[in-house]
């Protein structure tokens, strides 16, 4: 039986642009949670909300910029593959790719809201609060603003 460890090689730079682009990633769901909770207590006008909001939005684009960068780079024209994408990369930009359809403003496309739709896109990566993702998309499909 091998230890995790021993499965876990960092033998290029893919890897280490992965594993920060994961650290990054979880920066930004820990902030993303911090504010959802702080939200909830109803404390949104400390400093404390705003930095980790700021926080939430920095580290989702930072990640973004990481994997496209990433992927420009695998899949650029006129270069052959001297080495095929390892499975590590593969995971990365299917679970990058599910999340950036999650973080689509569906309610643009087919005209409807759902708070539980808000919530699903601000854990993935959607930029702003809470409040202002979904008073945004009132704007959009035509309801009162809070």
């Amino acid at each position: 039986m091998k230890l995790l460890g021993e499965e876990l090689v960092f033998n290029s730079y893919f890897h280490a642009i992965v594993s920060v682009a994961v650290i990054i990633k979880t920066i930004f769901l820990v902030s993303a949670v911090t504010c959802f909770l702080i939200s909830k207590e109803g404390d949104k006008a400390s400093r404390f909300y705003t930095m980790f909001l700021r926080i939430k939005d920095v580290a989702n684009e930072i990640t973004k910029i990481l994997v496209f960068g990433l992927m420009a780079y695998v899949f650029r024209p006129g270069i052959s593959r001297s080495k095929p994408i390892d499975g590590t990369l593969k995971a990365l930009f299917f679970l990058f790719a599910l999340i950036s359809l999650v973080e689509v403003h569906w309610n643009v496309l087919f005209h409807v809201r759902s708070d539980t739709i808000n919530v699903i896109q601000f854990f993935a990566g959607r930029t702003g609060s809470l409040k202002q993702q979904m008073n945004h998309d009132r704007r959009v499909v035509g309801d009162t603003v809070e």
